[in-house]
């Protein structure tokens, strides 16, 4: 959350119904958001954002065109005591979501993406609750699918290899 305003702010604690108890509060200065750039490749450009404080995201950035095809690597995920998980997603330029990974605790990956717009991308990264993290993101620009023919009544093989995850 970013205060909009400088001065005194109250942080109000309203049990429920009758109950009582106790709680201890950590209020965080967080700092900005770890930013970087990525630039999508068949070999897969790699960053290793960290965050330090609880509440701060990393956000990479990479210029995409129209119809380009990106994939995203999550890999060797470190999650600081208590965290149990980090979302990461690609957000388009207009700060919808294309693609997100869903929960992911020691690596994940977000699938072949179509890019509907040219434009800069975030792939942010935003670990759960009160967590700091440390990941390896690689985006790469995956090439069209490869297709080939094949007689159902012949008894040739076709082999294909694919190079880009």
């Amino acid at each position: 959350m970013t205060l909009p305003t400088s001065g005194v702010y109250t942080i109000y604690i309203n049990p429920q119904s009758n109950g009582t108890g106790s709680l201890t509060l950590t209020l965080y200065d967080v700092p900005q958001d770890v930013a970087g750039n990525l630039t999508p490749s068949q070999s897969g450009d790699v960053l290793s954002p960290g965050t330090s404080t609880p509440g701060q995201n990393a956000r990479l950035t990479f210029v995409g065109a129209t119809g380009q095809r990106v994939s995203l690597k999550i890999s060797g995920v470190t999650l600081s005591s208590g965290g149990t998980f980090e979302t990461v997603s690609i957000v388009k330029p207009d700060g919808s979501t294309l693609a997100g990974s869903g929960l992911v605790q020691s690596s994940g990956w977000i699938d072949t993406q179509i890019l509907p717009s040219a434009g800069t991308y975030t792939v942010l990264v935003d670990p759960d609750t009160a967590t700091t993290s440390t990941s390896t993101i690689r985006v790469y620009d995956v090439p069209p699918d490869i297709s080939a023919s094949i007689d159902p009544e012949s008894a040739d093989a076709v082999g294909e290899t694919t190079t880009v995850p």
